[in-house]
């Protein structure tokens, strides 16, 4: 706010200047008259938790008798008065920060919810095959999916796969993910044709922004697996007490 001085003039004040100058009530010097305070007598910061949030510049005082001012009887009324002022401004602007941020926070949390849904309900549990698994999430929402499909001929496919980020655009872009790779796994003919199709999709929906790595595998009851990896870390293979990364031609 300003009185009695023009817009232009209040644009030219140097408020680094007066962060450095100022730490307690004081005179402007006039000695520089090309300062951008030139049109000042007194300037009376305004803290709050001991950061100044404002200055109040005052000009009152004619000649050099500044002990004459009315105004100068009064310097720690007006500046207790605007720093009441200030905290309230302050808390105001703290209290709204809040309501964002609880909004934003609700957001995320039926986000999250929105990305467990992708999370398969239930696991196979066969004489050929039992599946377990565990998420624990890094943020409140990611990009994280596994997935357990049933394929016709007692198949399964199963993958992991994660998003590059974190956040709901991740999340998002899972989502369309699984949708397209759960059409698009019972039309290809093989997995080298199912990740061209699904990396054309991803290139249509994330516009080269983001990238997903992906193991995808099946498994049929001939005890046979057949797995392509995309750039993700290599799961790790379990056998009779012994472990190993999953690479090309590992038997069972």
């Amino acid at each position: 706010m300003s009185e009695g001085i023009s817009k232009d003039e209040c644009e030219k004040i140097d408020i680094s200047r007066l962060l450095e100058s100022f730490t307690d009530i004081g005179t402007v010097s006039r000695e520089n008259s090309s300062s951008s305070l030139n049109h000042f007598d007194i300037a009376i910061p305004i803290f709050h938790n001991d950061r100044p949030l404002a200055f109040v510049l005052l000009a009152d005082v004619d000649g050099e008798k500044m002990e004459i001012s009315p105004i100068i009887k009064h310097f720690r009324f007006i500046q207790t008065l605007i720093n009441i002022t200030v905290v309230a401004l302050e808390n105001k602007r703290l209290n709204k920060q809040e309501i964002n941020q609880a909004a934003i926070n609700k957001e995320l949390e039926l986000a999250k919810d929105m990305q467990t849904l992708l999370f398969p309900k239930t696991l196979p549990n066969t004489a050929s095959l039992k599946a377990t698994a565990l998420y624990l999430p890094h943020s409140e929402v990611g990009g994280d999916y596994y997935d357990v499909i049933p394929l016709s001929n007692g198949r399964t496919a199963f993958c992991i796969a994660d998003v590059s980020g974190k956040g709901i655009s991740a999340a998002l872009l899972m989502a369309n993910f699984q949708a397209n790779l759960r059409a698009l796994i019972r039309i290809a003919n093989d997995l080298d044709e199912l990740v061209e199709l699904c990396n054309q999709k991803i290139i249509e929906s994330a516009n080269f922004e983001k990238f997903i790595t992906l193991f995808i595998g099946i498994f049929d009851p001939k005890k046979e697996l057949s797995y392509i990896n995309c750039g993700h870390q290599r799961p790790i293979f379990h056998k009779v007490k012994k472990f190993s990364y999953l690479k090309q031609g590992l038997p069972f």
